[in-house]
């Protein structure tokens, strides 16, 4: 969180309650700048869903931002006194997991916080995980939820109907997208953006949820940084060394066919930051 609070101890905006009781019925993005506050609706919707299943919390990208959603689910959840236990789930803690340890972690666990390949695998390529047990789907970053991707595939399988052979949102299984943009390419005109957000909503099978009321962030301040005592005449001497040195390798390396001038404006340049 930007406010360098923990999760649980902020207090949340009507926007948040709302976003978040607006899941219990429907399928949502939200889509809100960073730090705005994304995470505690997802952490209050948790709690609700929690009462009728498991909760999984899905990373399309990185472990290390699924630790870290890891940690504040727990933190959350503790703060509020509440019994359910989270589950880290990612190629570090359970890449090598068969039936027996997936059994046993359903088994203990109520909210599965982990990465997009390992959900994927655990709940179509094995079956280890099931959706019928879950009552919520969370996608953290879901603009890079898009054509074979591991979330995609997901929701794919999720909306389904086998019987009609359409796609449909499912009527058990919520899901609640996060994201502060919902283009993951460069949208170039405007039909880009409207063509790529349209199929955004179409794989989560959700509406973009209008956030009203989120407050918007004040612009960023700067102030001027005291550069220090000026270079020594003996780091000086170091720096105009070290320039020589490399410009020499450069030079033996052969490259008479690039500009000179150019290598060695580089060169001097890299003189300059190395004095500072």
């Amino acid at each position: 969180m930007s406010t360098g609070q923990s999760v649980s101890e902020l207090e949340p905006f009507s926007w948040q309650v709302l976003a978040a009781k607006r899941v219990r019925t429907e399928n949502i993005i939200v889509a809100a700048e960073t730090g705005s506050g994304k995470t505690l609706v997802s952490c209050l919707a948790a709690v609700e869903a929690l009462a009728t299943g498991k909760v999984a919390f899905i990373v399309p990208t990185s472990r290390l931002l699924a630790h870290q959603q890891f940690l504040r689910m727990q933190d959350f959840l503790a703060a509020n006194q509440r019994k359910e236990k989270v589950a880290e789930v990612t190629g570090y803690t359970a890449g090598g997991w068969g039936e027996p340890e997936w059994k046993d972690c359903r088994q203990r666990y109520d909210v599965f916080v982990g990465t997009a390949d390992i959900f994927r695998a655990a709940f179509i390529d094995h079956g280890y995980l099931h959706l019928q047990e879950f009552s919520m789907l969370v996608v953290d970053e879901c603009h890079h939820v898009r054509g074979a991707s591991s979330v995609a595939e997901l929701m794919m399988h999720l909306h389904s109907d086998l019987e009609s052979r359409r796609r449909r949102p499912s009527l058990k299984v919520r899901v609640l997208g996060l994201t502060a943009t919902l283009v993951n390419a460069k949208a170039e005109v405007r039909r880009d953006f409207e063509v790529s957000r349209q199929e955004l909503v179409d794989v989560m099978q959700a509406t973009v949820e209008p956030c009203l009321g989120i407050s918007p962030r004040r612009p960023p301040t700067f102030r001027k940084l005291d550069a220090g005592q000026p270079p020594t005449k003996e780091s000086l001497q170091l720096a105009a060394e070290l320039c020589d040195l490399i410009w020499a390798n450069i030079q033996l390396k052969g490259v008479q066919k690039c500009n000179q001038k150019t290598l060695e404006k580089v060169t001097r340049s890299l003189g300059m930051v190395l004095c500072e």
